[in-house]
């Protein structure tokens, strides 16, 4: 899935994502000066973890969250309601580990390791969340991102 994220102003940026069914998705970033948005961030630690039920795997397999407006393409969309249902506990959890490898990255504190998880695997989401930071922090106002959700769970139930 290609994902292109605009800076629109210094509070919001517009997230753009074409699926492989050829869908384009787009719903609104909200930015923190000087922070990665929190969206980027799950990004970052969902792809390396490999969360085939994250935000963005869950996007990439047709759900349509709440925010998430269709902007084109021929494809079908299909309602969150009836997958998040059955996946609600595992996104709660996912929410609470990317707040968790997020607030530690943020404190530059990488000694912390986060239930399920090796240090080895927190550690690589502290480097993908430096890498993509750096990147989002060189994206001016009017400028974007462009990323690649690569992480296939087409075959995740």
């Amino acid at each position: 899935m290609h994902v292109r994220v605009e800076r629109v102003d210094r509070a919001v940026s517009r997230c753009r994502a074409e699926r492989a069914d050829g869908v384009v998705v787009e719903f609104l970033v909200h930015n923190h000066p000087g922070r990665l948005p929190h969206d980027l961030c799950h990004f970052a630690v969902e792809s390396t973890l490999g969360l085939a039920d994250g935000f963005w795997s869950l996007l990439d397999r047709g759900v349509m969250f709440k925010g998430v407006a269709r902007a084109g393409g021929t494809g079908k969309g299909r309602p969150a309601r009836r997958l998040v249902q059955r996946r609600g506990d595992q996104l709660d959890e996912i929410e609470l580990l990317v707040a968790g490898v997020t607030g530690c990255w943020e404190n530059d504190d990488r000694a912390v390791t986060v239930a399920g998880f090796s240090h080895d695997e927190v550690s690589a989401c502290h480097d993908a969340l430096d890498s993509l930071d750096a990147q989002w922090q060189k994206v001016g106002i009017g400028e974007a991102l462009s990323l690649e959700w690569a992480l296939d769970a087409s075959n995740a139930t």
